[in-house]
């Protein structure tokens, strides 16, 4: 509204201004002289614009015109008052208009002088409108970014009907005049099938939302198809729309065919995913509950059954006792394996000081990490166990060697 009053009001200034800055070259041809006595010039009866575009020549013969009426008046006035000049002020007369009749001192309006006025109206007229196109902009800029506030503010708040209900009524008031109730819906739907994962409470704020805009289940309906054109790119987040929305607002869920909105699925794959994410979001609930407490509430909400509920309880307690069974079998075998290492690294740490060399007896000496024995000569042990000595079989250090004694 405002930008097209502003559009309005700017045409009609440069209108008003286009008429009034048209300069009246018929003055200056006709002048103050124009209406004598009782005669009338017919220039002087012509509307402005047909004489701002009259030619010069045109402009020079109804001066010629004017003057030669304007004689004949005066002669006309002066017989009919019983008047009688002498030769002499005939001969002057005569004289003073023929010399008016000659347009001396009147000269045509040169084009830039026609076309200033056009000019400036139609300068006048773009700046109005493109001040009206600019407004336009930077009002559509606001409303959209009260728009997206309206929807973050929204999900911050989710859960409290009153801040809700608040948050709604301060941001409808602010955006004015117009239906932008329905755009609010659309942003709400929009960033909660976006944000947090589905949740028996997601759907109970989705269907206070729709109580708190008072709006009808053929409103929602409709809304709903906007909301599937604005997630056509994220079947992801559709489907969780479609999730809430067939159990927040069924009846609209099902005039809208939101089913049918996502044309890359079938419906039996979406009849799949939508089974799965319900039987996955209700076994959460129910692994967030001791084995011997009954089933979580909701299920009425989700749209499930007395004995499907009992039965995904009883699933998820025995998945979740055998997922427990299986960590303590885990844990027991990384336990196991973790005093086996250290008792073979125990049995395998044999320094250097441990090589005996005992004379005159040959000594078997064992790798403890692969079981390389070796049987040095009693007396050259030094040769096979020097600082740079490596296991021929596995690459050990010597400090892996353990002298077993003398060789049986």
């Amino acid at each position: 509204l405002v930008s097209s009053a502003a559009m309005v009001v700017g045409a009609t200034a440069a209108a008003l201004l286009c008429v009034a800055l048209i300069p009246d070259a018929a003055h200056a041809l006709a002048g103050q002289h124009a209406i004598v006595a009782k005669g009338i010039s017919k220039t002087a009866k012509l509307p402005l614009m047909r004489r701002t575009l009259m030619t010069a020549e045109e402009l020079q013969a109804d001066a010629n015109v004017q003057a030669e009426e304007k004689r004949v008046v005066v002669e006309l006035i002066a017989q009919g008052s019983g008047l009688t000049a002498s030769p002499q002020q005939q001969q002057q007369q005569k004289k003073r208009y023929s010399t008016a009749a000659s347009g001396s001192g009147i000269s045509p309006p040169t084009f830039a002088q026609r076309a200033r006025g056009p000019f400036v109206g139609i300068t006048f007229l773009a700046t109005a409108v493109v001040a009206g196109w600019q407004s336009k902009r930077i009002y559509k800029q606001r409303q959209e970014g009260l728009l997206a506030e309206f929807a973050v503010t929204m999900m911050d708040r989710l859960g409290d009907i009153r801040e809700m209900d608040e948050t709604f009524k301060s941001y409808r008031k602010e955006l004015g005049p117009g239906s932008y109730k329905s755009q609010m819906f659309v942003r709400f739907a929009v960033a909660l099938a976006k944000g947090p994962p589905i949740s028996v409470n997601g759907i109970k704020q989705l269907k206070n939302v729709v109580g708190i805009m008072s709006l009808t289940q053929e409103a929602v309906a409709e809304l709903y198809v906007t909301c599937a054109e604005e997630l056509k790119d994220s079947p992801s987040a559709f489907g969780k729309l479609l999730f809430l929305a067939e159990r927040a607002t069924p009846e609209a869920a099902a005039a809208a065919n939101m089913r049918s909105r996502i044309p890359s699925w079938s419906p039996e794959t979406i009849d799949l995913l939508q089974k799965a994410m319900l039987e996955n979001l209700y076994k959460e609930m129910c692994n967030a509950l001791p084995a011997d407490s009954a089933p979580p509430p909701g299920a009425e909400i989700l749209g499930i059954s007395a004995t499907d509920a009992q039965r995904m309880f009883d699933e998820a307690q025995k998945a979740k006792a055998a997922a427990a069974k299986m960590a303590e079998a885990e844990d027991e075998r990384k336990s196991e394996q973790k005093r086996l290492q250290e008792a073979l690294k125990a049995a395998s740490a044999v320094s250097t000081s441990k090589v005996k060399k005992v004379p005159g007896a040959t000594h078997e000496f064992e790798c403890g990490d692969c079981g390389y024995t070796m049987f040095p000569a009693a007396g050259r042990e030094g040769k096979f166990f020097g600082d740079g000595f490596k296991c021929p079989e596995c690459g050990a250090s010597k400090d892996k060697f353990r002298d077993k004694g003398p060789a049986a």
